[in-house]
């Protein structure tokens, strides 16, 4: 069998707003009490692990091994996507804006970073940067639900939250694409 390898990874949580008046790091979010009483199941959702350089994890559905993203829904009903925005800009939370989406509850969704130029369903219009960047999950309002600063990333090694949703991030050289990451 083998060992699991693991790093701790310097990822910064950007603080947001989750209700008009309070300001939470976006981790917070994920109980309803740390929110104003405007939050709701889509502030749950998490980016619960990432891929920078993917050259032989898993493939999309067209066989390409592209950088990808995953979304977790920890609620126990089904979170409309359609609105709601990702970006690896945070000057630019309108990236791509998602159409026609939903993710059942406890489940998990790879978005795939190939930079598609027509991008529309689980396929985003920019690739990950390597080198380190930011990602961001937005209510269709512009609001932050989840954004993150991340370092240079090794290929093939993710950026995991373990436990899911939880704010401890390790990269680890075993991911976990659209299943649980796991305890530790």
């Amino acid at each position: 069998m083998k060992s699991l390898r693991t790093w701790h990874v310097t990822l910064t949580l950007v603080a947001v707003a989750c209700g008009p008046d309070e300001e939470v790091y976006a981790s917070d979010c994920a109980d309803y009490d740390a929110c104003d009483e405007q939050s709701g199941p889509q502030d749950n959702l998490c980016i619960n692990e990432f891929m920078a350089s993917n050259s032989w994890t898993t493939p999309d559905e067209n066989g390409a091994y592209s950088d990808w993203i995953e979304i977790h829904n920890p609620n126990e009903e089904t979170v409309s996507l359609t609105g709601l925005t990702i970006t690896d800009d945070l000057t630019d939370p309108e990236k791509h804006i998602l159409v026609d989406l939903e993710i059942e509850g406890g489940e998990y969704l790879l978005f795939w970073a190939d930079g598609t130029e027509d991008a529309k369903d689980t396929h985003l219009p920019f690739k990950l940067d390597q080198g380190g960047e930011s990602l961001g999950l937005f209510h269709a309002d512009g609001s932050v639900i989840e954004a993150l600063d991340y370092d240079t990333q090794a290929t093939d090694f993710s950026a995991s939250r373990i436990p899911d949703c939880s704010d401890a991030w390790e990269i680890v050289d075993e991911p976990t694409p659209e299943t649980s990451n796991g305890e530790r």
